[in-house]
């Protein structure tokens, strides 16, 4: 996939400044979480004790994901919940159960 250099440095800026924002102690949804940037912005939630819900539309690579994180952070909060931000109904049971 191709992506303009605009783009990119726009995504980067804002990565980096949600990253930069006091976050703890929140409950924070992240979804697409299992792989990618997601992935990689659980870790650092997880790691600055969160409590994380990755929510993702594959069972297998959410908990796969969680697995991952728990190894590198013990203590982390993290959950696994499965979505498809698709459907109108699987968000309200995020929202509901979170």
């Amino acid at each position: 996939m191709f992506y303009d250099v605009d783009f990119l440095c726009v995504l980067q800026h804002f990565i980096v400044a949600i990253l930069q924002c006091n976050m703890t102690g929140r409950v924070i949804i992240v979804t697409g979480g299992s792989s990618g940037i997601g992935f990689e912005v659980c870790k650092y939630l997880a790691e600055g004790g969160n409590d994380v819900i990755l929510a993702c539309r594959s069972k297998e690579k959410g908990d796969e994901a969680v697995l991952r994180i728990k190894l590198l952070y013990p203590n982390a909060l993290i959950q696994f919940i499965q979505v498809s931000v698709h459907t109108v109904f699987s968000i309200m049971l995020v929202l509901f159960f979170s």
